[in-house]
């Protein structure tokens, strides 16, 4: 079969990626809540769709207790995330988007074990993900942050419309697009000055 060299250059990376993560598989993971790396000994794993016998890694279940200690977190955050400028939030999201951009062979591979898709289907899911950043940063920017003076019906009057913050968002993803969903929900609710708590599906 004929492949070009924009396919075989694909291959090529994507089979560097499969051999770099395979380094990590079986690896503990921890919980983040406030940017701190939180462990448990009460965990689960995560076996490969496609050889239930491959440990791809374990990571901790969360109790009660960490659930109600991540929503007081994200409450604590949730002022002065919810007063940063607009443009740093939306500087932000793109600063996100180029890292994924730059890592996303990696990525990728770690879905297609995780998740079960073939190479095209996660790196489409990967690329989806950049793209809701960076298109929710565009339309931030192009929406002023949402806060935009009114037509008034009196000369002698100033109106504007808008959208505040509303808080704390809590958001399960589902796993048939693990990455692009997620980070689209989050990033949503993120960008436009909420916090949120995220549990990917188990």
């Amino acid at each position: 079969m004929y492949q070009t060299t924009l396919q075989m250059n694909f291959i090529s990376k994507f089979d560097q990626a499969i051999a770099e993560i395979k380094k990590d598989f079986g690896k503990n993971y921890p919980m983040i809540i406030g940017g701190k790396e939180i462990f448990s000994n009460n965990q689960f794993q995560v076996h490969s769709p496609a050889d239930k016998n491959l440990v791809l890694a374990n990571f901790p279940l969360a109790s009660k207790e960490d659930t109600l200690h991540a929503i007081e977190t994200a409450k604590e955050a949730f002022h002065k995330w919810s007063l940063t400028p607009y443009q740093k939030r939306s500087q932000i999201f793109r600063e996100v988007a180029d890292v994924f951009a730059q890592n996303k062979f990696n990525l990728a591979a770690i879905l297609s074990f995780e998740n079960g898709k073939n190479r095209l289907e996660a790196m489409g899911d990967l690329d989806e993900s950049i793209d809701f950043m960076r298109f929710y940063a565009d339309q931030l920017d192009l929406n002023q942050g949402f806060s935009k003076e009114t037509q008034s019906a009196n000369q002698n009057e100033k109106t504007r419309s808008t959208l505040k913050p509303y808080g704390v968002w809590g958001i399960i993803s589902p796993f048939n697009f693990p990455s692009a969903i997620s980070i689209g929900m989050t990033s949503g609710a993120l960008i436009t000055g909420n916090t949120a708590i995220l549990k990917p599906s188990s």
